[in-house]
């Protein structure tokens, strides 16, 4: 994933420390969390690859934001890398209630929002607001 465009400035870039760390130890604890099993630096840079790739294919670049909203931990912190790794991350909280604010999705110009609706209903209603906006931006 790392490429050579400019070596001095891809260097210390997230793709290529973490590509280096997991060829030279692969095996290393990279995150940890409490009552979770470690994530190896191995895991962690194929996660990286494998999310940069997807946000790729679906004409994510680097200019474009990408809104994510998870609670924290080692989920969190992976998807940081991931999508730093392609493009801009916006984290937003999965506990604020977007519902009763006057958050609109067509003020930040997110390309792209990722949630895990699992993480309650606030992240139902943030989808549905979402897609409100979204019908509001094309009428």
């Amino acid at each position: 994933m790392a490429t050579q465009d400019d070596s001095s400035s891809n260097l210390f870039s997230i793709p290529s420390l973490l590509e280096s760390a997991a060829a030279s130890s692969a095996q290393a604890i990279a995150l940890l969390a409490p009552d979770r099993p470690p994530i190896i630096y191995r895991e962690l840079w194929l996660h990286v690859e494998r999310v940069a790739a997807t946000l790729r294919s679906l004409g994510i670049q680097r200019e474009d934001r990408v809104a994510v909203v998870l609670p924290d931990g080692p989920e969190m912190a992976a998807t940081f890398l991931a999508v730093s790794a392609t493009a801009i991350f916006v984290p937003l909280n999965p506990g604020y209630r977007f519902k009763n604010s006057n958050f609109t999705f067509r003020n930040y110009n997110f390309n792209f929002v990722t949630c895990h609706l699992r993480h309650g209903q606030n992240a139902v209603e943030l989808r549905n607001d979402m897609m409100s906006d979204l019908v509001k931006q094309t009428k």
